[in-house]
């Protein structure tokens, strides 16, 4: 009887052994979850009422993100463009979209108006100054330095643009502006439009691009403290453009491309930019307006941009090649800031993107190569006699 009494006793002690630890372990967990909830309401106060704009922009969802903060916007045509009356950290859109300054649309008489088309580079997306951006220096320079008086630049550069969109870009938007003069400079986007399924490389972009929508949120991002933690431990980053325009065909590929995506370039031959190119200057020429080439400029002492990749320089050279031709074939003027354009790290602030140094570089170039070949020739902006 004693046997069996221990062992009723040995079973009891078990299960409340057990007990015990279940309700520690229920205690633990229902902690933790109480922490997290916690946690996750303070993070939602914090994001919402007292991080700063660019804290709200790194660690929102994207479609929590209020349009006015939206660098980039959809566009109906377009697919997207720069967002009107975008302003942050002295970067300024105005009511067009394009970057700085208000000017008044309709072009008052006497004024020489300039358009620069382009993506990113123009744009100057490693400037953080609107009066610091190429096209605005070469505005300055233009009027201060080399005598001219009534020349208006106009940024119209759009960060991600292919020759695609700029050509769009140039009919729909910018002849609106009445230019005189339109300088377009890109290269490096139009490999990114290359490097795609060869099936589905078409006249039309449709193998890089798709119509703009949100991309799908990974189910972890949904909760608002994992997702700062894991984007401020760099697990994870903000959605960008990419994700809302890039399509299923394509091989957007930023670093470590390999002889595949060299295989995939050649079998894409750059005939779609080269038609883009000989569309701009016939849009250009049908409207009066004048045309200027610059072939593309890069720095391959950035060696963690993709760009100074072989794959990248390959294209890159090649669509400079294209532009020369179409410019010598159809009497365009081109200047080649590929070899003219510093070299120095300085001057950048990734592999294709000036900083404020490099932006004036390559400004008191576009201006000299202007003067020097009298591009500007409209009575009233011509140079002020001493």
């Amino acid at each position: 009887m004693a046997a069996i009494q221990d062992s009723q006793d040995g079973t009891m002690e078990e299960t409340r052994r057990s007990t015990v630890r279940r309700v520690k372990y229920l205690l633990l967990a229902g902690s933790l979850l109480f922490t997290f909830l916690i946690a996750e309401i303070a993070a939602r106060v914090w994001l919402k009422g007292f991080a700063t704009t660019q804290q709200r922009l790194d660690f929102s969802l994207v479609e929590d993100i209020a349009p006015k903060d939206w660098r980039i916007c959809p566009h109906h045509y377009l697919d997207f463009c720069t967002s009107p009356n975008f302003a942050i950290s002295g970067v300024t859109h105005d009511a067009l979209g394009f970057r700085g300054p208000a000017f008044p649309v309709k072009k008052p008489e006497g004024e020489f108006r300039i358009v620069c088309l382009g993506a990113s580079t123009t744009y100057c997306t490693g400037v953080h100054e609107d009066a610091k951006t190429y096209p605005a220096q070469l505005q300055q320079i233009l009027n201060s330095d080399l005598g001219y008086r009534n020349v208006r630049v106009i940024n119209a550069g759009v960060p991600g643009y292919t020759s695609w969109e700029s050509l769009i870009n140039l009919e729909f938007r910018v002849l609106d502006l009445n230019p005189d003069l339109v300088i377009f400079y890109e290269a490096v986007n139009d490999v990114h439009a290359r490097l795609v399924e060869p099936a589905a490389y078409r006249g039309d972009n449709s193998g890089y691009r798709q119509q703009w929508r949100f991309p799908p949120t990974p189910f972890l991002e949904h909760s608002c403290i994992l997702r700062i933690a894991s984007r401020k431990l760099g697990f994870t980053s903000q959605q960008g453009l990419e994700g809302h325009i890039l399509a299923p065909t394509a091989r957007y590929i930023k670093l470590n491309a390999s002889a595949k995506e060299i295989a995939i370039l050649r079998a894409n031959p750059p005939i779609y930019y080269r038609r883009n190119l000989l569309n701009m200057i016939a849009v250009c020429r049908a409207n009066g307006v004048g045309m200027l080439f610059a072939t593309f400029a890069s720095c391959l002492e950035k060696k963690d941009h993709y760009a100074t990749q072989e794959c990248y320089q390959e294209g890159i050279r090649e669509h400079n090649e294209v532009m020369a031709e179409v410019a010598q074939s159809e009497n365009v003027p081109v200047q080649d800031l590929a070899n003219l354009m510093p070299t120095d790290p300085r001057y950048w602030w990734d592999g294709v993107h000036v900083n404020n140094r490099g932006a004036r570089a390559h400004a008191e170039l576009v201006a000299q190569f202007i003067d020097q070949n009298h591009l500007i020739g409209q009575p009233g902006a011509g140079k002020v006699e001493p």
